[in-house]
């Protein structure tokens, strides 16, 4: 298996930490973030990690990528700007092309940092042999609100809304996914219809509609997650994350 991590974007939000750094490689207790994500990706059987970046972060990617221990290839989409950016999901389906990955893709957020075991979600994937996401129970409406909400049957994914401000549902899609091999054309089906490249949940929304897609769901109980898309946020685990869960 595959793991490939978007990490294209530019952060404007978290200047001026991220004027001249990556956002994923800001140090947290002195680690890149980065690597905390990927530490709980190859505990699955994942013998790669692509990671997309843009034409301004590429060379501070690739020097980092040179020191870490851990089977890491650094792609540059040639982009530089917010307005030439190729988006999440060209960048996704850039890194299968570029990559010709022909087996199965565990897909994160560069700047999602969590404590989960996601043995769970890659078991249902193979057990499904299809498009597999990770939800997260956030168990709050006020927080619920300012995120993707998805709402499920029998653990098939049946509906989804981005910051609903009044969702039935704290279940939350937070930016992992499982594909199998068989569905990664749906990255290429979707950009060649003509659809917005950026977000991942204009993705999911036009997915669940054309195959069957399934989720897994983690409660606070099976660990932290961290949406690191604030200073706020940063701030708040930049000096150490919460332990470890059993």
């Amino acid at each position: 298996m595959k793991a490939i991590l978007p990490a294209a974007g530019y952060a404007t939000r978290m200047y001026p930490l991220t004027k001249d750094q990556p956002k994923s490689l800001l140090p947290v207790k002195g680690k890149p973030l980065i690597e905390y994500i990927l530490a709980k990706i190859f505990a699955q059987d994942v013998d790669e990690a692509i990671v997309v970046t843009n034409d301004k972060f590429y060379d501070v990617f690739h020097t980092w990528s040179e020191k870490t221990n851990v089977p890491t290839i650094v792609l540059n989409d040639g982009t530089t700007s917010n307005e030439n950016r190729l988006g999440t999901i060209g960048d996704i389906n850039l890194a299968i092309k570029k990559q010709n990955i022909q087996e199965e893709v565990l897909l994160a957020n560069a700047d999602n940092v969590f404590s989960f075991d996601l043995s769970s979600l890659t078991k249902l994937a193979a057990e499904k042999n299809a498009p597999v996401l990770a939800a997260l129970d956030v168990q709050d409406i006020e927080i619920a609100k300012q995120k993707g909400t998805i709402t499920l049957d029998d653990k098939r994914v049946v509906n989804y809304h981005e910051k609903d401000p009044a969702p039935k549902t704290t279940l939350c899609a937070i930016g992992m996914f499982v594909f199998p091999k068989h569905s990664l054309h749906f990255f290429q089906d979707y950009l060649d219809e003509g659809h917005p490249a950026d977000r991942l949940g204009d993705f999911l929304t036009w997915l669940y509609q054309k195959t069957p897609v399934f989720a897994h769901t983690f409660t606070k109980n099976d660990g932290y997650y961290f949406d690191v898309g604030s200073l706020e946020t940063y701030n708040a685990i930049k000096d150490g994350l919460p332990e470890e869960h059993p």
